[in-house]
């Protein structure tokens, strides 16, 4: 990720959306190449084999990278809470595509539509992806986020209050810009320190570990079909997360712009020369 929005300048948001919706797409095709061969992994695996040695004789060597800073970044640093908004965004996709399916059957759907509606979604998800294409280059990478998140909770709360089926469709294309826009706005805020993106792949990392650990006794007690009102609201409340973090960085920003304004004046009246002082000229005086 971090190569591809770094060495393609100006496209590097879109390539970020483009490689992620191609990962969707293999994620999205392997059950069905599966189902071709009559539900035997084993042929999959070996073309995903050949696959994988065919790109390594292929691929292009790397270009020498300069020697970097090893080890944890710094943990004190304030910018590391902006890991938690996308803790909270991985967990909530987590919950839609590990949970989503047995929350329609608990809702009262067949097992074949839920299906359907999963193939639905992945669908939505992985056009989601291909829109950050066109899309990336004209929104901010930070109100994408937003929209996202934003997006995902109202789909969530639809599906919840009574239309699952629409809602968890509906959800696919706010997940899927979801992740590779956080990527490129933490990038942006973070710096260039590789540390930090392994922060932030670290941080998603543990968001579907914990969410899935954090959803299961929940949904022991209420059901499956809870799996939508608690995206809705784990949504909102990342939601309300990046809002407050946009917030404190605009006014981190308002108040630097004071301080630098503050200090060129006091340092331009220190070095300005004091003016002469011309004595004022006498008048004639008539008798």
């Amino acid at each position: 990720n971090r190569r591809f929005l770094t060495e393609f300048g100006v496209r590097g948001a879109a390539m970020v959306g483009l490689v992620n919706a191609t990962f969707g797409a293999g994620a999205i095709l392997a059950p069905f190449a599966v189902l071709l061969v009559g539900g035997q992994p084993s042929p999959v695996l070996a073309a995903v084999a050949a696959l994988l040695l065919l790109s390594l004789v292929c691929a292009p060597s790397d270009p020498p990278r300069a020697e970097g800073v090893r080890g944890l970044p710094p943990l004190r640093d304030a910018r590391l809470l902006l890991l938690l908004p996308v803790l909270l965004a991985v967990a909530m996709e987590g919950a839609l595509t590990g949970f989503g399916v047995a929350a329609l059957i608990d809702l009262g759907l067949s097992e074949a539509e839920a299906a359907r509606l999963l193939s639905g979604f992945f669908t939505a998800y992985l056009a989601g992806r291909l829109s950050l294409w066109r899309i990336a280059s004209l929104i901010p990478p930070g109100a994408l986020f937003l929209i996202g998140l934003g997006g995902t909770a109202a789909m969530a709360a639809l599906a919840a209050a009574g239309a699952p089926g629409w809602g968890f469709v509906a959800a696919g294309p706010f997940v899927g810009i979801t992740w590779p826009s956080f990527y490129v706005w933490s990038t942006r805020l973070l710096g260039t320190d590789p540390r930090m993106g392994s922060a932030v792949l670290g941080a998603s990392v543990l968001g579907s570990t914990l969410g899935a650990l954090a959803l299961r006794p929940i949904l022991g007690l209420t059901g499956e079909g809870a799996v939508f009102a608690v995206v809705a609201i784990v949504a909102l409340l990342a939601w309300r997360a990046v809002r407050f973090v946009i917030r404190l960085v605009l006014a981190g920003i308002i108040l630097l712009a004071v301080a630098i304004g503050a200090l060129i004046w006091w340092h331009s009246a220190q070095v300005s020369p004091p003016k002469e002082q011309r004595p004022a000229p006498r008048r004639a005086v008539l008798r």
